[in-house]
């Protein structure tokens, strides 16, 4: 069986590729900025202290689905698995799977990326790709039983979707504008030990740069997905400004600032960037995170 009218978005936020994609898939009335924005991914930003390419993907993730839910998209974790999981126990989870997939809910996996589960056939579970020619991370099927695709490195989470009642729109956007003020601020423990969130994850990747981190291919990944939440961030207040929501002048000044970061961000990107210009750079966007920090706690009051 397969699911047909699904596809995954070919963002670097792979996690995100998901849910734009499982938007379309339920005919929600949002744009992919606003996906990015009513669940403040937009405004996230993980780093381990040695740039690890983990940092988007290993985060506290509870206020995410919370969120998510203010669209009309419900999330559920079906478990976590490892080499240690017995065939009964993997042969479960599929029966699962397959069940969601009949009822026709996607479902996604995470391992070494995000990928949606559409269907299944009489060998496997059928997965997305979010980037064609990455088949050695994201394969395109999961044999049963064995799931060799995914090799001897497993650390495998699954969740199913399902359709939900969205929160009034204007509450939904004070909800994610509230939590993005909540993650610069990092006061909550939202990533587990060595990562850092919001304006101390600037702190981590600084850092790690000064110890010659910042030509690792982590430094890459990591500049290049959150340059992309940034540039949704900007995009996001656009579309506020576009629908009258909130004051417009201090919302214009965000959207310039985000997208301002995220160009900054790309530059860091480059492996070949000068270390010293490159800690100057990171030091600029964190000034210019702190900027948007106060201005979102201003912004927020005006939606009231």
């Amino acid at each position: 069986m397969k699911l047909e009218m699904i596809s995954q978005k070919p963002y670097n936020t792979s996690l995100m590729g998901v849910i734009t994609g499982i938007s379309s898939y339920y005919e929600l009335p949002f744009s992919d900025e606003e996906m990015f924005g009513l669940s403040a991914h937009a405004f996230l930003v993980n780093i381990h202290d040695i740039l690890c390419p983990s940092g988007p993907y290993v985060w506290n993730d509870e206020w995410f689905y919370e969120l998510l839910k203010n669209t009309g998209i419900e999330a559920t974790f079906l478990g976590f698995f490892s080499a240690d999981n017995t065939t009964e126990e993997r042969n479960n989870i599929e029966k699962t799977i397959r069940e969601h997939i009949e009822s026709n809910n996607p479902c996604y996996v995470v391992n070494m990326d995000n990928q949606i589960i559409y269907g299944y056939d009489e060998t496997g579970l059928l997965l997305s790709q979010p980037w064609s020619d990455c088949v050695c991370t994201t394969p395109q099927k999961l044999t049963y039983a064995t799931w060799d695709e995914f090799g001897k490195e497993l650390h495998v989470a699954f969740f199913s979707f399902r359709k939900c009642e969205p929160k009034d729109r204007k509450l939904a956007i004070k909800e994610s504008l509230a939590h993005a003020v909540k993650l610069l601020e990092s006061k909550d423990d939202f990533s587990p030990p060595r990562y850092a969130t919001g304006l101390k994850a600037y702190d981590n990747w600084i850092s790690a740069v000064s110890n010659d981190h910042g030509a690792s291919h982590g430094s890459w990944w990591n500049s290049v997905v959150w340059s992309e939440c940034r540039k949704m961030a900007g995009n996001f207040l656009e579309r506020l400004i576009k629908d009258s929501i909130g004051d417009p002048g201090i919302a214009r000044r965000l959207s310039d600032n985000y997208r301002m970061i995220s160009d900054i961000m790309l530059e860091v990107s480059n492996k070949e960037m000068d270390k010293e210009e490159k800690i100057r750079k990171l030091k600029e966007i964190q000034s210019m995170e702190k900027d948007s920090l106060a201005l979102l706690k201003e912004y927020t009051k005006t939606l009231d």
